[in-house]
């Protein structure tokens, strides 16, 4: 599936729009909110997610990027470098599967040719326990590629601005409303949100994926009743 491609769908398809202003609100360095900067550091082959207002802190989260599966395993030094949770690619499906704090998460394409991927969250369950349908929602445009979150209401809840052409500067993640963050959430927004970028980059530069869009599972994810 060529990028050209996918382009045209997103820009035709999607019509949210996240508001720089307010994503980018100054918020308390405590905040589990606060805008967040993506980097690579090639010598540790490793993406460092820090906070916008305080890069001399210890990384909120590290992603390492390994050959065989999981593809990527997420820790947090800021937590002691605690385990956050893993991300699995698929060469051939164009689905991408996760693990937030143990936590199984398919993340499941909503159409073939469109960057739209739904899943059940559990950081963002209903207050009966049951676990809600998010969307991640991408637009490709000439420099960036945004992914926007958005809730069962397709409200906006943050955004990953992928740089397309960034080496060292991969991106940034912003909160739409940053006070109403909890570590858990940033915890899934960061996993999932990876996992989403990094499985349209493998479909936009697979054959093999282009093959496996014709047979793979789209559409919504079915919500969970809870137990």
């Amino acid at each position: 599936m060529s990028a050209s491609i996918l382009k045209a769908h997103d820009s035709a398809d999607s019509g949210i729009q996240f508001s720089d202003r307010m994503s980018t609100k100054s918020t308390p360095s405590a905040s589990f909110g606060q805008p967040l900067n993506v980097d690579f550091n090639y010598k540790k082959f490793k993406a460092i997610i820090s906070a916008r207002d305080d890069p001399q802190a210890a990384s909120v989260y590290d992603v390492k990027i390994h050959a065989f599966s999981p593809h990527y395993t997420f820790h947090s030094p800021a937590r002691n470098n605690t385990s956050i949770g893993t991300g699995t690619l698929h060469a051939v499906q164009t689905k991408a599967t996760c693990t937030v704090h143990s936590n199984e998460i398919t993340l499941q394409p909503l159409k073939r040719l469109a960057t739209k991927y739904n899943y059940l969250s559990l950081a963002f369950k209903h207050p009966d326990g049951s676990r809600a349908v998010m969307v991640w929602d991408g637009t490709l445009k000439l420099k960036t590629w945004d992914f926007i979150m958005l809730d069962e209401h397709q409200l906006p809840i943050a955004r990953f601005k992928a740089n397309v052409w960034g080496v060292r500067d991969l991106g940034s993640i912003e909160f739409m409303d940053p006070d109403k963050v909890t570590e858990a959430m940033r915890d899934e927004i960061i996993v999932t949100g990876t996992m989403v970028y990094q499985q349209m980059m493998l479909r936009s530069t697979n054959i093999f994926n282009l093959i496996g869009a014709g047979f793979s599972k789209t559409g919504p994810v079915r919500a969970e009743k809870a137990e």
